[in-house]
């Protein structure tokens, strides 16, 4: 069995701490793909983000796999291929309950970022997204269609690993 496809990370791997791709990872890529393998990213970010690397790569209109999988997009239409996300009502849920965790939680729905309000998190976005987030006050809490990903967030790894334990007891199989 030959490789068909090389499916390539952004953050942490492709993506300098500067957010550029170098020269070199460019020029491998591009004999990659002139040699006949389909180059595609697979990665967290939001479409919008991911968007801006695939077109200094210049790998054509291949699949590009955001939101660790929930979105599938072509790179130059922007032709969905896949889109899933949460219900809205369970997402209202979550958002309520990190309300009275007190917990910093931001969402993504129709690829734009939302918080309830300014909370010290939005900063990270002036560097790592193309959009910066909108502040819906009380609105947050009742999103008007399916969500995409919601973060919560603590620089703390230990109490991130508290956050997300405590996020699965609360809500089991559906996260």
């Amino acid at each position: 069995m030959s490789i068909r496809m090389i499916a390539i990370d952004l953050d942490g791997t492709l993506l300098h701490d500067d957010m550029t791709i170098s020269s070199y990872s460019r020029d491998v890529i591009k004999k990659a793909s002139e040699e006949g393998f389909k180059v595609v990213i697979a990665t967290g970010r939001m479409w919008n983000s991911a968007r801006k690397k695939m077109e200094v790569l210049e790998l054509g209109n291949v699949p590009v796999v955001c939101y660790t999988g929930a979105w599938i997009m072509m790179g130059e239409t922007g032709e969905a291929i896949y889109q899933e996300g949460m219900d809205p009502k369970f997402a209202s849920k979550a958002f309520l309950w990190a309300k009275e965790e007190g917990l910093k939680v931001t969402a993504f729905w129709d690829d734009k970022i939302y918080m309830e309000g300014p909370d010290g998190t939005e900063i990270k976005y002036r560097k790592y997204r193309t959009v910066q987030p909108e502040f819906l006050g009380a609105a947050f809490f009742n999103p008007p269609k399916k969500v995409t990903r919601i973060v919560f967030s603590d620089p703390d790894p230990a109490v991130r690993l508290e956050i997300r334990k405590a996020i699965e007891n609360k809500f089991g199989d559906a996260v």
